[in-house]
């Protein structure tokens, strides 16, 4: 069967995965600076134990980027100084294959606990047939957005110029993932956008030249009014719906926010008595 043929190269892939990468990184000069600090992985089965076999991760892994002390609520007590260390999280490459037998790359940016990307992820290649892994040019592929994204979203990450069109492609061309949802692809919406006006335009230059054919000149003058006052009125309505709709979306937005807010301030670890705001002021 053909899936079964496909599971079979998935597994193929995974048992390669390791050797195949560590190569990659020790050719790679940027990669090894980064797996000094960070460590580097590239797990079959997957981070969490490796038992997953329909998962690949390459990811470089976690490292303390700093030290702060804070005061934290102990129950019913008053608040006491903490030591906390901050971390941040490598970018990560992850090899799905689904149940179909097919593949989703996604790249996960790297984070800290307060700076993270408008993304959650990116889609970074759909693959139909799992055997094309098999391709040295292919894995290059994804080991350059791999690193480009670590240059751009890591907090010690310096990217060139070349990374930064590289990861700007990505975010125009590929699935965003954000706030838990695939995003239309830009590079859609822009080009729904040029058609929307090309048509508006090139509909009212065609019945422009209709007019200019078949009307008597004294006709022409008022419909050709007419036809640019209509057009006018098209596109303004254009981007009154695309505004409207701009709208509404920020406005969902919100209100999930809003009820996700009083879903966390309803629970029990999150209710203080005034004693306990008072004394947090003090």
């Amino acid at each position: 069967m053909i899936r079964q043929s496909r599971y079979k190269d998935f597994e193929l892939f995974a048992n390669e995965a390791k050797a195949r990468f560590t190569n990659l990184r020790d050719a790679d000069e940027r990669a090894n600076d980064f797996a000094e600090i960070y460590s580097f992985y590239a797990v079959k089965g997957g981070a969490m134990g490796g038992v997953d076999k329909r998962l690949v991760e390459v990811f470089f892994g976690n490292r303390p980027i700093d030290q702060i002390q804070t005061f934290e609520l102990q129950g019913d007590q008053l608040p006491l100084q903490q030591h906390k260390t901050l971390i941040e999280r490598g970018v990560v490459l992850h090899y799905q294959r689904t149940d179909a037998g097919t593949v989703v790359c996604t790249l996960f940016p790297a984070n800290t606990m307060d700076l993270r990307q408008r993304e959650d992820s990116i889609i970074l290649d759909w693959i139909k047939n799992p055997k094309v892994l098999q391709s040295r040019r292919k894995i290059k592929t994804h080991w350059r957005a791999f690193i480009s994204y670590m240059e751009c979203t890591s907090v010690d990450g310096e990217p060139t110029v070349l990374d930064i069109i590289r990861v700007a492609n990505l975010r125009f061309t590929r699935h965003l993932v954000i706030d838990g949802r695939i995003a239309k692809r830009k590079v859609v919406v822009a080009a729904e956008k040029i058609l929307g006006y090309t048509l508006t335009v090139g509909l009212s230059g065609f019945l422009l030249l209709l007019i200019n054919m078949m009307l008597p000149s004294g006709e022409t003058e008022k419909a050709k009014a007419e036809i640019t006052t209509v057009s006018r009125q098209l596109s303004e309505e254009n981007e009154v719906i695309h505004a409207q709709k701009d709208n509404i979306t920020s406005l969902k937005r919100g209100i999930d926010n809003i009820q996700k807010t009083e879903c966390e301030g309803s629970s029990p670890a999150n209710k203080r008595s005034p004693h306990d705001i008072g004394a947090q002021r003090r």
